[in-house]
């Protein structure tokens, strides 16, 4: 019977090693996101608020027609984007950011 719990314990303690890279690859992916699309505080939008933004962030340009930057809080993007399932990897959402 303890020769039976090897194999279990085994494939337990390789889930409980691969759980930290899973979450922190999604950690990375969502500051990347916020990196490239969130601006919590814009300054004036003006004709070149997307292309100064780009710069200061050192992203490439032409801007998008739309969902270039988010004025939102974190708390809506996490609701909108997130995955219903339990899943924190982001997704794309139905629902607009106003």
């Amino acid at each position: 019977m303890v020769m039976g719990l090897g194999p279990l314990l085994l494939v337990f303690m390789l889930g409980l090693g691969l759980t930290p890279l899973n979450l922190a690859q999604d950690d990375s992916r969502y500051k990347h996101f916020l990196t490239e699309h969130y601006d919590a505080k814009p300054r004036g939008r003006n004709d070149r608020y997307c292309e100064s933004m780009m710069e200061r962030r050192g992203l490439t340009s032409p801007c998008k027609d739309t969902n270039t930057f988010i004025h939102g809080n974190k708390g809506n993007i996490k609701a909108i984007c997130g995955n219903k399932n339990g899943n924190n990897s982001m997704q794309f959402g139905e629902q607009m950011f106003l």
